[in-house]
């Protein structure tokens, strides 16, 4: 909860900032960060997640552990633990497995199944 001069943890030790950040938190939803408009806006029973970005990990209702950073990063994962997603829409339709890294703008995004994977999007970019 913002309010005029602080950031304070709710009554579950979560800390959610932006319009619908962390909307379905309930009781049994513990020790979350969600920063960003619709961030973490599904999760209802997960725990020890961070969500930072616009709609990073908006559909992850019961994952635990997962660190989401950037615009749309996990937005359509729904469950799955000990996922990392760094750079806009990394790992963005993955729906759920545990333990796999997507790093880059856009990596693992049209991945649907699978744990324990690494997904590197690189773009290079040459100038004369």
């Amino acid at each position: 909860t913002i309010t005029d001069t602080k950031f304070e943890a709710d009554a579950q030790q979560n800390l959610y900032a932006g319009t619908d950040a962390g909307a379905a938190s309930d009781a049994d939803t513990l020790r979350n960060i969600a920063i960003g408009c619709k961030s973490g806006c599904s999760l209802n029973e997960g725990d020890d997640n961070v969500f930072l970005g616009t709609s990073s990990g908006a559909c992850v209702t019961s994952g635990s552990c997962n660190v989401f950073m950037g615009f749309d990063a996990g937005k359509f994962t729904t469950c799955g633990s000990s996922n990392i997603a760094i750079g806009p829409s990394a790992g963005y339709n993955s729906p759920g497995g545990d333990n796999n890294i997507f790093l880059g703008i856009g990596a693992g995004r049209q991945v649907s199944t699978g744990e324990n994977n690494i997904f590197l999007e690189v773009f290079l970019i040459y100038f004369e």
